[in-house]
């Protein structure tokens, strides 16, 4: 057998010892290997929550851009509604009673509309500034008066040509002799929105026409001639022809929409005035008007009642 001895004690040894089993001394120099890399598991329920995340945050972005373009590809220009619908040859054909919806103002999908209905022997129910939402081209109310006492809801249906409106009576007043409640499928009528701003000092014979027919006939004054129309009167220069001065009053619903001053009508209120054309150079609001000089010579002079909505102007030239 091949031995060997230690390098430190001399003691004799198989030539294959590592170690001296004398004095302990290692004899053989051992290689370590390196040591292995263990790739570490990214743990599962982190997987499973960064899934998850993703997920919630990819359908919700879904839903979302789903409902813009829903609502991009539903939205309705109602605005070509605004005007007066009815049932009749026009709106002073009240002979065999009729319906009259005048849509006031839209903006956006809000609707503002005054609807009127008069029997044959001219009694009338009206309901008056209902807003309502449109959704999918049909708007739902309520209403707590239509001139007779009388209660209940309502619905709205604008239709491609024509519009429908249903009004159904849930608490009928006991002595009312007429109500606003039926059915009604209405057209658009023919009458048009009179803007007085304009007219002042232009031509009567050129507007004659948007005024529709005098109901008494023409007076001679000092100041000029006055024509009497349904709830307003004009006055015009007999020299030039001229019109002079305007005077609405509202006394109907149907006035209310029609007749106006830029953007104040019968629905609008003091601060709408207000807003329009600042501070008033005569301010008597306690008393129930005020008065602008407008276009170095017109005057225009609003009416309110107490609760400071517009009931007339008086729009002039001035001397």
């Amino acid at each position: 057998m091949e031995t060997k001895f230690c390098k430190k004690c001399g003691k004799k040894l198989p030539l294959e010892s590592a170690f001296c089993p004398y004095c302990m001394t290692k004899l053989i120099e051992v290689e370590t290997a390196e040591p292995i890399k263990v790739k570490k598991k990214f743990p599962v329920i982190y997987i499973a929550v960064i899934s998850a995340f993703i997920i919630i945050a990819l359908a919700v972005a879904i839903f979302f851009l789903f409902q813009f373009n829903s609502n991009k590809s539903n939205k309705v220009d109602y605005s070509s509604y605004l005007g007066v619908w009815g049932n009749g040859e026009n709106v002073n054909d009240t002979s065999n009673g009729q319906s009259l919806l005048e849509i006031i103002s839209v903006k956006d999908n809000i609707v503002r509309f005054t609807f009127t209905s008069t029997s044959s022997s001219m009694k009338t129910a009206t309901i008056e500034n209902v807003t309502c939402e449109i959704i999918d081209g049909v708007g739902r109310f309520t209403f707590d008066e239509d001139g007779w006492f009388n209660k209940g809801v309502g619905k709205i249906k604008f239709l491609d040509d024509e519009i429908f409106i249903e009004n159904t009576i849930t608490e009928k007043y006991e002595y009312a002799l007429w109500d606003i409640g039926g059915s009604y499928y209405l057209q658009k009528m023919d009458s048009s929105i009179v803007n007085f701003k304009w007219l002042l000092g232009e031509n009567f014979k050129d507007h004659k026409g948007s005024f529709g027919e005098e109901i008494a006939e023409a007076k001679q004054t000092n100041s000029g001639t006055i024509h009497c129309y349904s709830d307003f009167n004009v006055i015009v220069s007999d020299k030039t022809n001229k019109i002079l001065s305007v005077d609405v009053d509202y006394t109907t619903s149907l006035s209310k929409s029609l007749l106006s001053y830029e953007t104040i009508n019968g629905y609008s209120k003091y601060d709408d005035v207000y807003s329009l054309l600042g501070e008033p150079q005569r301010n008597k609001i306690s008393e129930g008007f005020v008065e602008y000089a407008v276009d170095k010579n017109k005057r225009i002079e609003f009416k309110f009642d107490n609760d400071l909505n517009v009931i007339s102007f008086s729009y002039r030239l001035s001397n």
